[in-house]
């Protein structure tokens, strides 16, 4: 069952697509897939005497933060088509930025994104193509859905974010150069990390059922995949209202390493020590300060609270992934969710 609400608007008749580049992400690959893209538009069939041709406009960014920035300036000048060109770390900042341009300017700009990064998680759990030449007739149509977004300590993200283990995981993967991709970044951080870590008792509130535990991480996701394809949060539906939350317990060393190769089909979440929740609201705190992460940005210590900003974006060419499950749990109700198939 397919939460996500489509929708087919009239044609937009505004002449100006904004493309947000980050001309650094995917090591180049970037500014490839954005020419790629642009002859693909020029090519395209030409529209009707209503519609004039979409003249794409180019901001480069330049700095850590700058397209936040110029995602809010495009936004509050009125831009009605906003590109992302880049990984997850350019798409969370475009989205940070829409968010904070104003009351309800976020939900009527159309975002596109061109995945062209060393991850690509947002766009693959969209359903959207790889292939940037693939991406014209869907960043210049008009079929868009309905994608929520999470918001943790005044940081919006679009996939995942989480308390604890890979928290730190993200925060050491943040510090050293991005020459490899984002996978083995992320594998060889937790190799590094797990080495020192300790799991820590946390208290979770989740839409109103306490529950006290000694956690290795808490998962939070908005969509199922980060970190190059690892399916933390499989089932999440980032159409639905709700997160889908992981709590991975009290695991030792040894049960760790064994359940590190089944993240990426979801099996992990068939551990005894692992449980799974569907909410709306979530805040945690703990024993002592953790790591709190949004899309893998570090964005502070624990104490956190996350909640849903449901249909805040429209993406186009969206298609979030279908529940595993038929049952939506009511509002209120922090039920344990049902296992993907």
């Amino acid at each position: 069952m397919n939460h996500a609400r489509v929708r087919h608007p009239e044609p937009d008749t505004g002449e100006e697509m904004l493309f947000i580049l980050n001309p650094v992400a995917g090591h180049g690959r970037s500014r490839r897939a954005l020419d790629r893209l642009r002859q693909a538009m020029e090519k395209a069939p030409a529209p009707g005497l209503s519609r004039p041709r979409m003249r794409p406009v180019v901001w480069e960014t330049g700095r850590p933060g700058h397209a936040r920035e110029l995602a809010a300036r495009a936004a509050q000048e009125g831009f009605a088509r906003i590109v992302a060109v880049g990984g997850d770390g350019t798409v969370h900042e475009v989205i940070n930025g829409l968010m904070d341009a104003g009351t309800g300017l976020a939900s009527r700009v159309l975002l596109g994104i061109v995945p062209a990064g060393s991850g690509n998680d947002f766009a693959r759990n969209l359903g959207l193509p790889a292939d940037a030449g693939a991406m014209a007739p869907i960043l210049m149509g008009s079929q868009w859905a309905e994608v929520d977004v999470g918001r943790v300590n005044g940081r919006h993200f679009a996939n995942l974010a989480g308390v604890g283990f890979d928290a730190e995981v993200a925060e050491w993967a943040n510090r050293v150069p991005k020459f490899v991709p984002g996978t083995f970044t992320y594998l060889a951080g937790v190799l590094v990390v797990l080495a020192g870590y300790r799991n820590a008792r946390v208290e979770l509130e989740l839409d109103g059922l306490r529950l006290a535990r000694r956690a290795f991480l808490v998962a939070v996701g908005n969509g199922p995949a980060y970190a190059g394809g690892m399916r933390m949060c499989p089932g999440a539906d980032m159409g639905d209202g709700r997160f889908r939350v992981v709590v991975c317990g009290d695991l030792r060393r040894t049960e760790i390493l064994r359940l590190l190769p089944t993240i990426y089909h979801g099996g992990h979440v068939r551990h005894p020590k692992v449980e799974v929740f569907d909410v709306a609201r979530l805040t945690l705190e703990a024993e002592r300060p953790l790591t709190v992460h949004a899309d893998g940005e570090s964005v502070g210590t624990t104490p956190a609270s996350f909640q849903v900003v449901a249909g805040a974006l429209r993406v186009l060419g969206a298609r979030p992934s279908p529940r595993s499950h038929q049952q939506v749990l009511p509002e209120g109700s922090a039920r344990p969710a049902g296992l993907p198939a």
